[in-house]
């Protein structure tokens, strides 16, 4: 996600340096790329991402309305627009055109539970249809399994078998 900034970089400058508009351009190459594969179902392709990476799946559900499925893992920071004049994601639901499985612990505070809510309600208000699981005494990054600080084993099953469940139906064929 940061190949902008030399490895090296700090992440804190990475973070305050961040364009939402660079992670569009980023998603729609890599869209591009993989329909171009052989053996790829271009017409059944999903997008999802764990932390700073499900804030960029809902970025890219609300700027390309080719996919078919988007996945958010604890995703943060989703009502903060990122760069120079960028709306908050969050008043972009209205463009998805996918379904949109959340996966959120309860004890997160970025999201926190109501910004969870928030969430949900804004897709709801765009008639996206979507299904939240939220997970009590679960944090953020609670899938996180060389953690053992945030790792919680049954929300990640039961989050990774409903996660699963979702794509499925939507993606395969």
């Amino acid at each position: 996600m940061f190949h902008r900034w030399p490895p090296e970089e700090d992440i804190q400058r990475k973070r305050d340096q961040w364009r939402d508009d660079w992670a569009v351009a980023d998603l729609d190459v890599a869209h591009e790329i993989l329909c171009a594969v052989d053996g790829v179902d271009k017409d059944h392709i999903g997008i999802m991402g764990h932390c700073w990476g499900g804030r960029n799946a809902w970025i890219g559900a609300c700027h390309n309305t080719n996919y078919k499925a988007c996945g958010v893992f604890y995703g943060g920071r989703i009502k903060l627009g990122m760069g120079d004049g960028a709306p908050p994601p969050i008043g972009l639901a209205g463009n998805i055109a996918c379904d949109l499985i959340g996966i959120f612990g309860n004890t997160d505070e970025n999201p926190s539970p109501a910004d969870v809510n928030d969430l949900g309600a804004a897709l709801t208000k765009a008639g996206v249809a979507h299904e939240f699981h939220q997970y009590d005494d679960a944090g953020h990054g609670f899938q996180d399994f060389v953690n053992p600080d945030r790792f919680r084993a049954e929300a990640t099953d039961d989050s990774w078998e409903k996660f699963f469940a979702f794509f499925d139906a939507r993606l395969k064929t």
